[in-house]
């Protein structure tokens, strides 16, 4: 298991310990590894209009654009 993932799993567990419904994380849209580690993990692109419209784009890096993704616990 790598780093990326072990950390993941980490937060998510800590998230059920807490008694959260679900976690929410942003990755930028490029980084093929990364949503692949997140969708085998559960997560799925969000469809709340709302947290697209807020991180959708990061503007410290023009032309870099965050897909919003979340997991139930």
């Amino acid at each position: 298991m790598g780093i990326g993932e072990s950390l993941t799993r980490h937060i998510m567990d800590a998230g059920r310990t807490r008694h959260y419904e679900c976690i929410w994380l942003w990755v930028d849209e490029s980084n093929a590894a990364a949503t692949t580690l997140y969708r085998r993990l559960g997560f799925v692109a969000s469809d709340d209009p709302n947290q697209v419209a807020r991180v959708g784009r990061d503007p410290r890096r023009p032309g870099v654009r965050r897909l919003i993704m979340r997991a139930p616990l």
